[in-house]
């Protein structure tokens, strides 16, 4: 965050919404696009159609931008900086991303990671919009305020959302999930005893606010070998709802 965030105008003839996959590096396939995976609509009979030659116009306008050039006449980028409000939001929205990524895992982990780099692609694109719409306007020299905002308030309400159904919800079990963010939050906390009540009503981890999810995550990590199931009394009665965490976990999570 040291320097000055500055990113490239969308070169013609196209537009980037998101960078083309590594080859051999199947992680960044999946952690660069911008993923939906919205709930489908009862089916109704169109009643309003988009206007299809005022998009192709506002397009073109992206398409019909010259490339700079070198002193030697070759094409080089031309950059837009985003402007020092525009930085704070920025910062505002990495830290909150950086936070959200201590406790994620695998794709999303990642996901996480990129968020604030994609929604500084995403302001640019953004401007860029906007600017087509408006034929009387001279390029954008700066990337505003208001279309960092936009950005970060896109990403955060809807594809980090979607990405997190896409590459979490989707395909991991829930007592699974569960159980990983109860693993998450032993080794952040590091605790003797695991007690399904304290978990449930002080711990404030998503997805375990209720006893029989957390006791779900709890026989995970059992069978994992992370805790020991609570014992239970000489009367008979039910046993308490400690679980006694595996010392030697420590070993592998220095």
């Amino acid at each position: 965050m040291g320097r000055e965030p500055r990113l490239a105008r969308p070169r013609p003839p196209c537009l980037p919404l998101y960078h083309p996959p590594h080859i051999g590096r199947p992680e960044s396939f999946d952690t660069v696009r911008l993923w939906t995976w919205p709930d489908p609509r009862p089916f109704s009979q169109p009643r309003i159609a988009g206007d299809a030659e005022l998009a192709v116009e506002r397009l073109q306008r992206l398409a019909d931008l010259a490339m700079a050039q070198d002193a030697e006449g070759n094409p080089t980028p031309s950059y837009v900086p985003l402007v020092a409000e525009g930085r704070e939001v920025l910062t505002d929205f990495a830290s909150e991303m950086q936070r959200r990524e201590h406790g994620a895992h695998g794709l999303m982990k990642s996901s996480l990671g990129k968020a604030r780099g994609q929604a500084l692609r995403l302001a640019l694109i953004l401007e860029y919009l906007w600017w087509t719409a408006n034929p009387a306007a001279p390029e954008p020299a700066v990337v505003s305020v208001q279309a960092m905002q936009a950005a970060a308030g896109l990403m955060d309400a809807y594809f980090l959302p979607m990405a997190a159904r896409v590459l979490s919800d989707a395909s991991i079990p829930e007592a699974e999930r569960n159980a990983r963010t109860l693993a998450q939050h032993i080794v952040d906390t590091r605790p003797e005893l695991v007690n399904v009540s304290s978990i449930r009503d002080d711990a404030r981890l998503p997805g375990l606010r209720e006893t029989e999810p957390v006791k779900a995550a709890c026989r995970f990590l059992a069978e994992a070998g992370w805790l020991q199931e609570p014992v239970r009394t000489g009367s008979g009665g039910r046993p308490r709802g400690d679980w006694r965490v595996n010392p030697k976990i420590w070993e592998a999570v220095r």
